[in-house]
């Protein structure tokens, strides 16, 4: 478990509107001389949650909006695997190597396809300019790790207030297992959930998996 969580201030002691919630946040995730120094700690955090994932898709996502990048690490998870071509098998699923794949939004209401992703696969830019596979088959990700604007000690997501990955979540079958992705300094206590929103599995930051 995290050893420290950030708190938010504000008179009423209640948490504040989502939006507002939401932009501060955005305001915590690190910048300027900070930035490399959270990246790498980030970096080695996921590194080691890797390193036990084997025979496996993984689904995750191209980074925008100051999101940590964390495709560098997935190119070398993908490249130590024993087996070959993660764009081999066609079917859905499969436990025979390590896989990768983005996600591709259609409509706004819809949840999120995973399509099968290498460092050779072509991309074109899809909804709001996020690069997107294109001509890799669709698949569902045995594991998502998904970008957190902030997450609570319930390991509750905020994200950008579209529900994405909520619908995505209650949509797939079988469910992946849901591993959060965030700064430390995004860590409050409560996000006031929801009723549609789900909680993630796990949740990799600089200072550890928890």
């Amino acid at each position: 478990m995290v050893s420290e969580l950030s708190s938010l201030s504000h008179d009423s002691g209640a948490v504040p509107a989502r939006a507002e919630l939401r932009r501060t946040l955005l305001a915590r995730r690190p910048a300027g001389d900070r930035r490399a120094a959270h990246d790498a700690a980030l970096t080695q955090s996921l590194a080691g949650l890797l390193a036990t994932l084997d025979d496996c898709c993984i689904g995750f996502y191209w980074p925008i909006r100051g999101e940590f990048d964390m495709v560098a690490e997935v190119v070398r998870w993908l490249r130590a695997s024993p087996h070959a071509n993660p764009n081999a098998a066609p079917q859905a699923r499969s436990s025979s190597t390590r896989r990768a794949a983005l996600p591709v939004i259609h409509t706004r209401a819809a949840p999120l396809d995973f399509h099968l992703w290498t460092p050779e696969t072509p991309m074109r830019s899809g909804q709001y300019n996020i690069p997107e596979p294109q001509g890799t088959a669709a698949v569902i990700p045995d594991i998502l790790l998904i970008p957190c604007v902030g997450v609570d000690r319930q390991r509750y997501r905020m994200g950008y207030g579209g529900g994405y990955y909520d619908r995505t979540l209650a949509a797939l079958f079988p469910r992946p297992q849901a591993i959060g992705i965030a700064y430390a300094d995004t860590v409050i206590e409560s996000i006031a959930p929801e009723a549609h929103d789900i909680a993630l599995d796990r949740v990799v930051t600089e200072n550890g998996i928890w």
